[in-house]
C-alpha cells in the first residue's frame, strides 16, 4: 500500500522522475519511486502554506521522524516515511543526507535566507 501512494506521488509531483523509476529494474523499482516521492513531500512543504512557521513545522516532522529512525526509535507512520524506513534498515543506510535535503528547504521558506 505505501508503495502505491509513493507512486502515485511522484506520478503526480515528479511526472518525469516517475517515468525515469519506471524504466529502473524492477528490483530497484520500489526504492527509487520511495525516495522520489520523500523528495517530493519535502521539496513541496514551503509551497503550500503562505506562512513561514507552518512550513518550517512540515519541515521539521520529517527531521524528527528521520532522527528518530536514526536513534533506533518506531518510524512514525507516513506512507513516504514507512518505505524510507524500510529502506534505510533495508539497506543500512545513514540518514545524513536525506537530513540534508530537508535542511536546504529551509532556503525556500525564507525566500533565500537560510
Amino acid at each position: 500500500m505505501s508503495l502505491d501512494a509513493c507512486a502515485g506521488i511522484v506520478a503526480r509531483g515528479d511526472p518525469d522522475r516517475f517515468l525515469a523509476a519506471m524504466t529502473a529494474p524492477l528490483a530497484q523499482r520500489g526504492d527509487l519511486l520511495a525516495l522520489y516521492a520523500f523528495n517530493v513531500e519535502v521539496s513541496r512543504a514551503p509551497w503550500v502554506t503562505p506562512e513561514p512557521l507552518i512550513a518550517e513545522m512540515r519541515l521539521q516532522w520529517w527531521l524528527d521522524a528521520l532522527d528518530e529512525l536514526t536513534l533506533g526509535k518506531t518510524p512514525r507512520r507516513h506512507e513516504v516515511f514507512d518505505e524510507i524506513s524500510r529502506i534505510v534498515r533495508d539497506h543500512n543506510l545513514s540518514t545524513d543526507l536525506l537530513t540534508g535535503l530537508v535542511t536546504a528547504r529551509r532556503f525556500d521558506v525564507h525566500g533565500g535566507e537560510p
